[in-house]
């Protein structure tokens, strides 16, 4: 007999509302997780890996602003480009920990720079949830975001909020993005899934050193793509962040092992042994 029984036991003293609340909270992580294996094992966008070297890719999810900020200076001092997932109904807010979000000319800058700016949705909602017409939704509204804010130059990349997705939303973000990402953990080798890449979190509470460097040896052994990702970038991050230290020892690191820092889109197309343009124009075609 298969034992599915969550863990039920109650706090004493606690309510019948909280307690409820803690069941179906369970629940609702065991179906998300159910439904992204789902969508690995059945829904993959598989090509085989053509890159001639190994490739890290250095992503911030949602732009808190010391991610802007912090983050894209040490990326800056050590002459690299990163990759920014933009929800644009997070522009001028603040998170729940107190962190203030990107601001207009935070983005500007970014772009300005050289990083690239991808695709988040735009409220930042869980997909599995959602209509087909209100993941549409969520993808045109923030394309006409982003088209606002930095003119018409195309989106090549995506990533799922909270890494949460199921075959339908895949095939939807298959067809719109040429690459996308989840949080998956792991790197991508061999036959690569473009459209749900794994990632390693670089976050400081729970970031283990020798699981890093293990995976930068694979990487050099393989060739494969390593996609590093975080949040914010302070002295006391959030629990999905990282310090301004630590960001700088992972990457000197990557630096110190000649490994080339490269954004999602230039190191999609470098799998592909193609440019960016011609990876889009495939996925177009696919």
């Amino acid at each position: 007999m298969i034992n599915c029984r969550l863990s039920i036991y109650r706090k004493p003293g606690s309510s019948n509302k909280c307690w409820m609340m803690s069941i179906s909270k369970r629940w609702n992580g065991l179906k998300r997780r159910n439904l992204d294996r789902i969508a690995r094992r059945f829904c993959a966008a598989r090509v085989e890996n053509r890159a001639e070297h190994p490739l890290v890719s250095v992503v911030f999810d949602d732009i808190p602003r010391s991610a802007a900020v912090e983050g894209g200076h040490a990326l800056a001092t050590r002459g690299m480009h990163g990759t920014y997932f933009v929800s644009g109904g997070l522009e001028g807010g603040v998170g729940a920990d107190g962190e203030a979000f990107f601001t207009r000319d935070d983005l500007l800058r970014l772009a300005e720079a050289g990083h690239e700016i991808g695709c988040h949705t735009f409220s930042h909602v869980s997909m599995p949830g959602l209509s087909r017409a209100e993941v549409m939704d969520e993808l045109a509204r923030n394309r006409e975001y982003l088209a606002s804010r930095l003119g018409e130059a195309p989106i090549h990349s995506f990533a799922y909020p909270y890494g949460d997705t199921c075959p339908r939303t895949k095939a939807m973000v298959r067809r719109h993005f040429p690459v996308a990402r989840g949080v998956f953990h792991g790197i991508n080798e061999g036959a690569v899934d473009i459209a749900q890449l794994a990632t390693l979190a670089i976050e400081t509470c729970a970031m283990r050193w020798d699981m890093f460097t293990a995976a930068l040896d694979r990487a050099a052994a393989t060739n494969a793509w390593v996609v590093l990702v975080t949040h914010d970038v302070r002295p006391r991050p959030s629990p999905w962040g990282t310090t301004p230290g630590d960001i700088a020892r992972v990457l000197d690191e990557v630096q110190r092992r000649g490994i080339e820092v490269a954004t999602m889109a230039k190191a999609h197309a470098a799998i592909l042994g193609a440019t960016p343009a011609q990876a889009r124009l495939k996925q177009s075609a696919s």
